[in-house]
């Protein structure tokens, strides 16, 4: 048999092995590093989102003084990077320019929230250090930065108190939210107008009223078409009249209220108030009778019943604010655990020092109280007309966390509430009785304005949120959003 040999092999396959071993190789090392850039992008972000949420933290705790401008808001930012493992530790010169930096700016430095108070930005950078990258030349040495890659990361945070831009806000998701009747007219100047009800007949009207919104608009939850088809410009003649327009279909709306726990309930909430005074009958300068009322808790065991009246010829009803001669500082809370707050054809007012001729006289001998006053019922319902004769005038809480707000409804408290205006009627604050339904009107009268003058219409608040809404009378009802203050919505959120 002829052997037969087989040629040699030339051995190309080791140096292809060992070419293919450098490229697998360096695609391994590139892989790795940047999956740490990956992971440090995370932490980076991590970090900036916790100190915008820090700085945003500080920003709502101090707003009122600060009004979202506040020094202290980017210590405590860049104090939560650093527990984040951001120590802001970086040089910035080379050839060690540190592992990481943070700056912190209120107000934000860049972006869409650039300038505006009420922000804070959080930039954080991680100074990768390079491995294999820098051997291919994919990433040139900085003269600044040195042999590192910079991995950076923001975010912006939002924390202040700020009215909900709504004038009126019924919260039912079911049924109809607001009956219009009678021939009289809602106004709410300035906010919006939103109904939560997913109903088609979110809005049902009958007999000819109006509702005019001006600087602002009306959103419905539901498909209301009857509600578009009525709907038009502000002066148009249309029931309902907006500067915006009339929307169905949008999202319902949640109640801004709702962080906001009741007197006693815990949580930092004020307690319930000790004790009312008992009312005091007094005689005003001009020899009309009165009878003064504390701030303090009424109906309870031992405690003195909240007055009630329903007479035109009945005496002044007087509520003295939160901070009053007999009392010092109080919480300025009119707290009805058993009862109502009745009262028709009846003048009542919160102290004060206005002069409105033929309506009310001015400074009272006793006055002094100031920081406003705020009903709140536990258990029962609120009923307030004004006399055509008669003088209304209610300002809301200026300090505390129930500031802006002149009527509280305790949440589980389904009472229907009557508010009817006549004469001089003013309501200044938020109204609000979450899962109640209120009847609203008026039949002519006037409204106190800030400098004392009168308006044609009856003010039955600066903002309502409640259940449901009846329209009804023959007069102007206004709901005066831009007016007097309002219950401020906490907001404190990530926003960029």
């Amino acid at each position: 048999m002829t052997q037969r040999r087989n040629s040699r092999r030339s051995g190309a396959v080791a140096p292809l092995v060992a070419m293919l071993m450098v490229v697998l190789c360096v695609v391994i090392s590139i892989v790795l590093e940047e999956g740490m850039m990956l992971s440090e992008s995370r932490r980076a972000q991590a970090a900036a989102d916790a100190g915008a949420m820090a700085g945003a933290c500080v920003l709502y705790q101090n707003y009122k003084t600060t009004a979202g401008v506040d020094s202290a808001s980017i210590t405590a930012a860049t104090q939560m990077a650093a527990d984040n493992g951001y120590l802001n530790d970086a040089s910035g010169t080379s050839p060690n320019p540190g592992t990481t930096s943070v700056v912190a700016n209120n107000p934000p430095a860049t972006g869409i929230f650039k300038g505006q108070a009420g922000y804070v930005e959080v930039n954080t950078t991680f100074y990768q250090g390079r491995y294999f990258s820098w051997v291919l030349g994919l990433w040139p040495i900085n003269a600044t930065l040195g042999n590192t890659m910079p991995v950076t990361a923001r975010a912006v945070a939002q924390g202040m108190w700020t009215p909900f831009h709504a004038g009126v806000l019924l919260l039912n998701y079911t049924g109809t939210d607001l009956q219009e009747v009678g021939n009289g007219t809602l106004n709410v100047t300035g906010g919006d107008f939103i109904l939560d009800s997913n109903s088609s007949s979110a809005l049902f009207q009958t007999g000819n009223a109006t509702i005019v919104v001006n600087n602002g608009g009306v959103d419905i939850t539901g498909n209301d078409t009857n509600a578009v088809s009525s709907s038009g410009a502000v002066g148009s003649g249309s029931s309902i009249q907006s500067t915006n327009g009339t929307y169905i279909n949008q999202h319902p709306t949640p109640d801004p209220l709702a962080y906001l726990p009741a007197p006693g309930s815990g949580n930092g909430a004020p307690d319930i108030p000790r004790k009312a005074p008992k009312p005091q009958n007094v005689t005003l300068p001009d020899g009309t009778q009165a009878v003064l009322l504390w701030p303090g808790s009424y109906g309870g065991n031992g405690e003195w019943n909240f007055p009630t009246n329903s007479s035109n010829n009945g005496p002044v009803y007087i509520l003295m604010q939160a901070n009053n001669p007999q009392q010092g500082q109080t919480d300025g809370i009119f707290y009805i655990k058993q009862g109502d707050f009745s009262f028709r054809n009846t003048t009542i007012m919160t102290d004060n020092n206005l002069l409105i001729p033929g309506k009310w006289n001015g400074p009272l001998d006793y006055q002094g109280s100031t920081g406003g006053a705020m009903i709140y019922m536990a258990t029962g319902s609120f009923d307030l007309e004004g006399s055509p004769s008669g003088f209304v005038y209610m300002n809301p809480l200026t300090d505390g966390p129930y500031s802006g707000m002149s009527y509280w409804q305790d949440r589980s408290n389904t009472s229907s509430d009557k508010v009817t205006g006549n004469g001089s009627f003013t309501i200044n604050g938020t109204f609000y009785a979450p899962n109640a339904y209120v009847d609203v009107g008026g039949n002519g009268g006037s409204y106190t304005g800030s400098l004392g003058t009168q308006i044609a219409g009856s003010q039955v608040g600066s903002q309502f949120i409640a259940g449901d809404m009846k329209i009804n009378g023959n007069g102007s009802v206004v709901v005066n959003y831009q007016g007097p203050p309002k219950q401020p919505t906490r907001i404190l959120t990530l926003v960029e």
